[in-house]
């Protein structure tokens, strides 16, 4: 008996088979690919930074609304600032996450409204800033075009003197209430000292291990809460994210010399990779080459730590969340120092705490949000 097909039947038949062979195309995808080669301008082109996502978010207990930036490291997984999903232990509620847009009010062809179902944020999160990272797990996998892509995550090293893009949502003028793509260029390297930095923002303590503090000449009625840090490598045609911004003062004008602070994503591998098993595509950081200046020491070290590109001051153990070893850069030299007996040391503070006091000491240093 020859069995016949309706034509829904051949329809839906049909479109199973293109949405399997989208899906099994759209694993090939490489992270940190732009089908656009960076133009000049405040204004991004549209699909030139295809990881950017919109949060519309409505805080909780009360009836405002704000937006923030997002990150698509993957089909599944967005980055964004902690502070922008979770305030005074309790849940913003997340209006809408937007894939793929250029103007929020328009370009809706180009648009994937998506939805979450897990959020996941370090328990260590304070006022500090130290721990403003979120990962955001989608319902659904998001499908990959010329205007969604993820960007990768970067191998674990200490970046600076590396030129970046800040990109964030901003009104085009005051006479419109559509947001637009910005992008804002300048070079990470660390605001002065941390103490000056934190003296600046009137924020801290904290670790330039753990925290990015940007130069001030950028606008910053375009850089909100959760923008990213991106890095485009030349040599690898390849662009990687190296931090999410904070809490971003919005009453500060384009001419303010107050600095931003960013989470620094090489801080937040560890956790990043829990919740998303997102890895960058290169481990070796001899695979990218950098503008860092090698510093030769005397001191007898494990070969895990070096000054090599970083500031004077206080450093944890980068091989250990929960560490008694910590080592001080002096004029170039390298310091090892331990904790007193059952003490650790702890990164926001940089003084040895008791372990209950450390988050990566903990056994479960980590807050997950299910929708449902």
């Amino acid at each position: 008996m020859v069995k016949h097909f309706t034509f829904v039947q051949f329809y839906l038949h049909n479109l199973i088979i293109c949405l399997v062979l989208n899906r099994s195309q759209q694993q090939q995808v490489e992270c940190g690919r732009s089908k656009l080669p960076m133009e000049s301008g405040s204004e991004a082109e549209p699909g030139e930074f295809p990881w950017m996502v919109h949060l519309l978010i409505q805080q909780n207990g009360d009836d405002e609304w704000f937006s923030c930036s997002g990150t698509l490291i993957s089909d599944s997984h967005v980055l964004t600032a902690a502070q922008c999903v979770h305030k005074e232990n309790r849940l913003n509620s997340i209006s809408s996450i937007t894939l793929g847009a250029h103007g929020i009010r328009a370009d809706r062809n180009s648009m994937q409204i998506v939805d979450w179902k897990i959020i996941t944020i370090p328990a260590g999160l304070g006022h500090y800033m130290v721990n403003d990272i979120a990962v955001i797990t989608l319902t659904k996998p998001a499908y990959f075009t010329d205007h969604v892509q993820p960007i990768c995550l970067p191998p674990a090293r200490f970046y600076m003197n590396e030129s970046v893009v800040l990109t964030g949502w901003g009104q085009y003028n005051d006479s419109t209430t559509n947001l637009i793509l910005y992008k804002s260029e300048t070079v990470l390297s660390s605001f002065g000292t941390e103490d000056q930095c934190q003296k600046e923002t009137g924020i801290g303590p904290f670790s330039d291990e753990s925290i990015i503090c940007t130069h001030a000449s950028i606008c910053h009625r375009h850089v909100g809460s959760g923008t990213p840090m991106n890095h485009y490598n030349k040599e690898l045609d390849r662009w990687f994210v190296l931090g999410v911004a904070g809490k971003v003062d919005a009453s500060t004008d384009c001419q303010s010399n107050k600095p931003i602070l960013f989470t620094r994503i090489t801080s937040q591998l560890d956790f990043i990779l829990k919740h998303s098993d997102v890895t960058p595509p290169y481990v070796n950081d001899t695979t990218v080459k950098t503008t860092e200046v090698t510093t030769t020491t005397t001191t007898s070290k494990p070969p895990t730590f070096s000054c090599a590109g970083k500031l004077d001051g206080y450093h944890p153990d980068a091989s250990s969340s929960c560490s008694k070893t910590f080592y001080m850069c002096s004029h170039g030299r390298d310091y090892t120092f331990t904790c007193g007996e059952g003490l650790a040391y702890r990164t926001d503070i940089r003084v040895c705490d008791w372990p209950s006091n450390v988050a990566g000491c903990n056994p479960k240093n980590f807050i997950i949000i299910n929708k449902n």
